[in-house]
């Protein structure tokens, strides 16, 4: 068995070659991924996809050679567990972000792994002696830097491409109207203060309601007067563009939406300021706001994308938001700052290529 250094050498020398293989994969396109890097080999995406098994096998191994150990480690067939994955069918893009979030994981295993629990052994079937923890780390980075060698040398001899996105047709989205959208049993209907407030003010107000304003931007109000100062603003502003949310049958305000951060020259919009007094909280009526607002915003005024954003604290906004058909798209770091305190905001989208079948969802989550 070769020399080798510490867990801690291990993983200084995985996220270096992280670091390295991530400037090689943007030479990659979807496209050219799916071509071999030697005659009769795998391709890009199936090599990545080895080095997620790789990365998969040796994560196991790491854990369990620990003392109090085994007496062997386990071995599997490489071309088998690519076949049957079709990696090949796989997106490039998807492939490295699990390739890369699984071996940051691993650095981290490896940076938290004594010298004395890396000197747990055992046999294999590759080998007669037995081998370390500690000398499989070193050896897992030294074969993924081999596969990752070759990525880099058959992109550096693929003629350079610059992709292009799809042709967008640019005639802009309409600029939504200030009038009163209806859903199946709700309206949505321009902030009319004078009429509004007191039903807002009533429901937002209450014991049930303390939690209701924590991820707000605004709010509690000390009385109804203070709230109808605020709505007044509100009923002026084009964007935002606010609604209040009202009960059909019963002709009360129960909360409010609004529309934001619009673009009609891109196409997108931002569905927000949100909230429902907690009297119609778990009614469905979330998901009727939503198919009334996203069905104008898609059908109606020819916009391409609809943004959900929040508090990445906001669990329950997330799992709304997850609920009701959009994508998790990532979190801005200190993107923000909220009643003083720090925002990290959580982006969701949905598309409008997206929008016939979470629609349909919308529409069997209210039957």
């Amino acid at each position: 068995m070769a020399e080798y250094g510490t867990p801690l050498e291990s993983a200084a020398a995985l996220d270096a070659a992280i670091d390295a293989a991530l400037r090689c994969f943007t030479r990659v396109d979807e496209s050219s991924s799916q071509s071999p890097i030697r005659p009769g080999g795998w391709c890009a995406r199936e090599t990545l996809g080895h080095l997620i098994d790789s990365a998969c096998n040796n994560h196991r191994r790491f854990v369990i050679g620990q003392p109090p150990g085994v007496e062997r480690f386990d071995g599997y067939s490489q071309d088998e567990w690519v076949g049957r994955q079709r990696y090949r069918d796989a997106s490039w893009e998807r492939l490295v972000s699990l390739w890369t979030a699984y071996n940051r994981h691993l650095a981290h295993l490896m940076r938290n792994t004594s010298v004395e629990a890396a000197e747990g052994s055992a046999t294999a079937s590759w080998t007669t002696d037995p081998i370390t923890v500690g000398w499989l780390m070193h050896d897992y980075v030294r074969h993924l830097q081999h596969h990752v060698g070759q990525i880099r040398d058959w992109a550096e001899r693929q003629p350079r491409s610059w992709p292009t996105g799809a042709p967008v047709d640019m005639t802009p989205a309409r600029v939504p109207e200030r009038r009163t959208l209806s859903g199946v049993r709700h309206d949505l209907e321009p902030i009319d203060p004078g009429r509004h407030v007191e039903d807002l003010f009533a429901g937002s107000h209450t014991p049930e309601a303390a939690d209701m304003w924590t991820y707000l931007w605004y709010g509690p109000f000390a009385n109804p007067e203070t709230m109808r100062e605020w709505l007044d603003s509100c009923a002026v502003a084009r964007d935002p563009l606010f609604f209040a949310v009202v009960e059909r049958a019963t002709r009360r305000a129960v909360g409010m939406c609004a529309l934001l951060r619009i673009v009609p020259d891109m196409k997108t919009l931002e569905l927000g300021h949100i909230w429902y007094v907690p009297a119609v909280q778990g009614t469905g009526v979330n998901a009727d706001v939503a198919l009334t607002l996203l069905t104008a915003c898609f059908e109606q005024w020819g916009y391409r994308r609809a943004e959900w954003k929040c508090d990445a604290l906001n669990g329950r906004s997330k799992a709304a938001a997850l609920k009701l058909g959009f994508t998790f798209e990532g979190v801005f770091r200190q993107h923000m700052v909220r009643k003083g305190r720090n925002r990290d905001t959580t982006w969701f989208a949905m598309l409008d290529s997206d929008w016939p079948a979470k629609k349909a969802s919308l529409e069997r989550l209210l039957d």
